[in-house]
Formats: C-alpha cells, structure tokens, sequence
C-alpha cells in the first residue's frame, strides 16, 4: 500500500541529456476558481499561457524571485503569457479570490515528475546509474536521496522522511 504524498516535484539530471522546450506555450488554466494543475512542471526556457476558462474574472498574481512576476488582470477567456528563464518554485495566486494558490515549478533538470494521489512517479529513459534525486513539496521544502537504476530501467522504492518547514525567527539569539 502507497501512502505518499501527492504533488510533489521529482527531479534528476542526466549528464549530457537534452531537454526539449516547448515550442508552444503550456497552459495553466483557471477552472471553477482552481488553478488547473495545482502544481505545473516545465523546463527552463518555456512560455506558460495562464488561461482564465471561468465566467469570472480572475487575476494571475506570480510570487517570483529569480525570473519576472507579475500581477494581471485576465477577463474571461482571455490568457496572459509569461516565460521562464530561470529555475525556482514560483507561487501561483489569484488576489481576487485568495483561496486560489498554485505552482509553477521552473526545473533545470533533464528529467522530472509530479507524484500522483498515492505518492507515485516513474521517470522515462533514465540510464542505469546512480543520481541524486531531488523533491520538493510546497509546505514540506526540499531534499535529496540517491538513487541506483537498473539496466532494465528499474529501481527500488524510495521513502523520503519529511516535515514542515519551521517559520524562522526574525530574531537573533
């Protein structure tokens, strides 16, 4: 039995392997006042439409650090683009309706997944081989394991131990 988490960010760099960018955009779409995935996943370099599919208005409001955020207005059916030069986990919100939160994750990777509701992945076309394998969670932050696969594309099961980030202090001690 499965008991993962679900929408978490898997990653791992194959040296030599070449991403592909999307040459069209990928949409994050707005749907019954949800960001539609929760989590979007896409290569450095691409251009993400957020898409407004509700008969409201809606706004897409990026929390960036390392490429440009933005705050905007989209009308009914209308989109907004933006592209993504640099990786980081950009939050996602819509200020008009402040239960709506998502993620854009920017990943520089060469090959990456997004668990399922059981905490499942699988990752295609990895040489046999040890890599570092990166997570990361919106509340529960980053980490890392190593990770053997086999000839045959296969590799153990993983179990990573992790807990909420604590809030820092301001304070010095």
């Amino acid at each position: 039995e499965k008991l993962g988490i679900a929408n978490v960010v898997v990653s791992l760099t194959v040296k030599d392997a070449k991403v592909q960018v999307p040459e069209k955009p990928v949409a994050y779409n707005q749907v019954s006042c949800r960001f539609e995935p929760h989590v979007l996943v896409v290569p450095v370099g691409t251009t993400v439409s957020f898409k407004n599919s509700d008969k409201c208005t809606h706004n897409v409001h990026l929390y960036a650090f390392h490429n440009t955020g933005f705050n905007r207005a989209i009308q009914t059916g209308k989109d907004t683009k933006g592209t993504f030069k640099r990786a980081e986990s950009i939050k996602v919100s819509c200020d008009l309706h402040p239960w709506m939160a998502g993620w854009v994750v920017v990943t520089d990777a060469t090959h990456w997944a997004l668990t399922d509701a059981e905490g499942g992945f699988s990752l295609e076309g990895i040489p046999a081989g040890t890599y570092e394998l990166q997570v990361w969670h919106e509340k529960l932050g980053k980490a890392k394991t190593e990770v053997s696969v086999k000839a045959d594309g296969s590799g153990e099961p993983i179990e990573l131990k992790m807990a909420p980030k604590k809030p820092r202090s301001r304070r010095r001690k």
